[in-house]
């Protein structure tokens, strides 16, 4: 979701929200290419040690590499980032997960 470009002629996102990607350069992609606009509410859900995306991963590839999208989503002001303490990369079935994703779009889209 992070690389999504909707069509010209596709409905206006409402949010997004990206799992165990870090919008950064890495072993798995040449370039990160984020293409978030600035204004969409965007959530980053990550480990706090991602073993694909963190820097503790040794051949991560990227030396300046933080591990979640915070560089890429700096200048949008309606991001989050939600580092999940000894998760795993699949963290999208952990309850804490589900307890972020709620709130996110409780907050977002329900008001």
């Amino acid at each position: 979701m992070a690389r999504y470009q909707a069509a010209a002629n596709a409905p206006k996102e409402k949010a997004r929200i990206i799992f165990s990607w870090s919008c950064e350069d890495n072993y798995h992609v040449t370039a990160h290419r984020t293409a978030i606009p600035n204004d969409l509410p965007v959530l980053n859900v990550m480990s706090a040690t991602d073993k694909f995306f963190s820097a503790s991963n040794p051949y991560i590839g990227n030396k300046a590499a933080v591990g979640h999208c915070g560089k890429a989503l700096a200048d949008n002001p309606n991001a989050e980032i939600v580092l999940i303490p000894k998760a795993p990369h699949t963290l999208l079935n952990l309850t804490q997960t589900h307890e972020v994703v709620e709130g996110f779009l409780k907050d977002r889209l329900l008001k």
